[in-house]
């Protein structure tokens, strides 16, 4: 009696321990199998290199999905687990069997940043953009995420890259301003100076940018689009100076006929940024119409000592060389 009483007791104790140990089994098989994982990807989590492997191709990673997918046999509300089995899936091209994994452990942890955004990635991929974003609203994570994200790769002009992460951003809320704000400044670098206009405007009804070089950019555009009043304006409503700026608030004062705050700000712009063409033509085009031939001389040879394709600058250069005055070189 003793003896089945010892037996029974140490049966009890084999299965607390079990039931102890399993968690812990499965948390091993998962950081095993994420290590695998990791080393077959040599580390790159950009899926840079999947390109090259398609769905159901034989690929050495048979050991991490087997030990990933027994880790969530074990202990099925480890989230991690799942976002690993996500990462493999769409490495090798499966984004169906990802998607699958993905959606079963948000059944889990629906808010879980990481898993929010691979799950909403796989419709993103595939053109799905609306169900990416009602996914990606899970967590509000995800949306600071690409605004990161898209002013990273600006600041590295990779504009398409930017663009896309700028447009996932506003596809979770069209009202970011720090995204309308984003996107503004890649369009604007990307050269579509209407678009930038618009998406500029939508933005500062939304908020001030945290980059005050938006407003700048902003008002260049307008500049360029011969709105130059609502530039200088909005330059002086947030006091804002540098090269760019003090060359289109130069740009106004030329068009209105103040020559010689045009000069003053010109000539402050090209203190700050000695090699920008433009501001040294303008200045040159200033000086002539001030009289002050010397200067619109000097203006025009250093120019075109960096710029000898310039041909604007050559032409006036030729005209102040053949006229003793410089107002007849220069419309009004």
């Amino acid at each position: 009696m003793r003896f089945r009483l010892i037996q029974l007791v140490f049966l009890l104790l084999c299965f607390a321990l079990l039931a102890t140990a399993e968690p812990l089994v499965a948390v091993a098989s998962s950081n095993f199998g994420s290590l695998l994982l990791l080393r077959e990807m040599g580390g790159n989590l950009s899926f840079q290199n999947r390109a090259m492997i398609s769905c159901g191709e034989e690929v050495d990673l048979v050991q991490a999905r087997n030990a990933l997918t027994w880790a969530v046999t074990i202990q099925p509300e480890h989230v991690s687990t799942y976002v690993m089995l996500g990462r493999l899936e769409r490495w090798v091209n499966c984004p169906d069997q990802a998607r699958t994994w993905l959606e079963q452990g948000s059944r889990y942890t629906p808010n879980d940043i990481m898993l929010v955004w691979q799950l909403g990635e796989t419709y993103s991929e595939r053109g799905d953009l609306a169900t990416a974003a009602r996914i990606w609203r899970a967590s509000p994570a995800v949306l600071q995420g690409f605004i990161w994200s898209g002013d990273r790769v600006a600041f590295g002009q990779d504009w398409t890259k930017a663009e896309l992460e700028f447009r996932r951003a506003l596809a979770i809320d069209s009202r970011s301003a720090a995204a309308n704000w984003g996107l503004g400044g890649v369009l604007y670098g990307q050269g579509r100076f209407d678009e930038a206009i618009e998406t500029f405007s939508v933005a500062r009804t939304l908020g001030v940018p945290r980059d005050a070089y938006k407003i700048v950019q902003f008002a260049h555009v307008l500049d360029m689009r011969g709105r130059n009043t609502e530039a200088v304006r909005m330059l002086d409503e947030f006091n804002l100076m540098g090269p760019l700026a003090d060359a289109i608030r130069g740009s106004f004062y030329r068009s209105v006929g103040d020559l010689d705050k045009a000069a003053y700000y010109l000539e402050s712009s090209i203190r700050q940024q000695p090699n920008d063409p433009w501001a040294r033509h303008a200045l040159a085009i200033v000086y002539a119409r001030l009289g002050r031939k010397a200067q619109a001389t000097d203006q025009l040879q250093a120019l075109l000592e960096s710029n000898s394709q310039f041909q604007a600058a050559r032409d006036l250069l030729g005209c102040l060389s053949t006229t003793e005055n410089s107002r007849q070189c220069v419309t009004p």
